[in-house]
């Protein structure tokens, strides 16, 4: 793999605490203090409008990351947390017996929340595979994402734009393995309105659907992930060397 020649600054590092929490594996200490992103990060400023402010993407990514400025969980990730955790550690106690019908029969693959650190050179990036097969004779069969949506979001999942599962193929493909399939577990989320308009989290639930999808993916869609990760962390690092050059004392 091509590795980067920029010189970048980012507002993150890879750092020792992370390492630890990832589980200390011995092939990524190297990245404690690299300059570290996260596909969520890449996401947030490509995008047209951000999900906190309504403002560009890039405009909220900057708030949040340069000035520092946090915004709350409005009930949705902590949702998405807890299902995850019904699901892949039996760990059922916000649910009701009607919610836990609608999951019973959802089988974890066995691989859960796997550290994944992509090597691009000068950075790296971040993240969890929520659940994956063991991998055997350096295949990995299934790597699965678990969402939380309602029937009528979940299709985004499946859009150009979505490019996570691609990272993580990458991210087993540096460590020389071959993935097979991917998919995406999708439990159907109900009260998402109510939420919106200041429930909380109390206000969702899940509902009666799990959606089973499978997920297409290629080497070309892998290059593409990995290009437009690097051209967005050079915007983001080009914006924070101009950020730090005003601020400076």
């Amino acid at each position: 793999m091509t590795k980067s020649k920029m010189s970048l600054e980012l507002p993150k590092k890879y750092s020792k605490e992370q390492w630890e929490r990832g589980g200390s594996r011995p092939e990524h200490e190297k990245f404690i203090g690299m300059p570290v992103t996260s596909w969520s990060q890449v996401e947030s400023w490509t995008a047209t409008k951000g999900f906190n402010t309504g403002m560009a993407g890039n405009k909220e990514y900057m708030i949040r990351y340069f000035l520092g400025e946090r915004f709350p969980d409005m009930g949705w990730g902590q949702f998405g947390t807890e299902v995850e955790d019904c699901v892949t550690l039996g760990d059922c106690e916000p649910f009701t017996p009607k919610e836990l019908e609608t999951i019973k029969d959802i089988k974890p693959l066995g691989v859960f929340q796997e550290e994944i650190v992509i090597d691009f050179g000068d950075f790296c990036l971040l993240g969890y595979i929520d659940d994956m097969s063991e991998p055997k004779d350096g295949v990995v069969d299934i790597v699965r994402d678990y969402k939380t949506k309602s029937k009528s979001s979940k299709a985004d999942l499946h859009d150009p734009k979505k490019l996570q599962l691609e990272l993580y193929i990458l991210g087993l493909q540096q460590r020389g393995l071959k993935v097979v399939n991917a998919e995406y577990v999708i439990i159907e989320r109900l009260g998402g309105r109510e939420c919106m308009n200041g429930g909380g989290r109390n206000s969702l639930r899940i509902g009666t659907n799990v959606w089973r999808e499978t997920y297409m993916f290629s080497e070309k869609s892998v290059a593409r992930a990995e290009s437009i990760v690097r051209e967005t962390v050079k915007q983001i690092s080009n914006y924070y060397k101009v950020f730090k050059v005003l601020n400076a004392e």
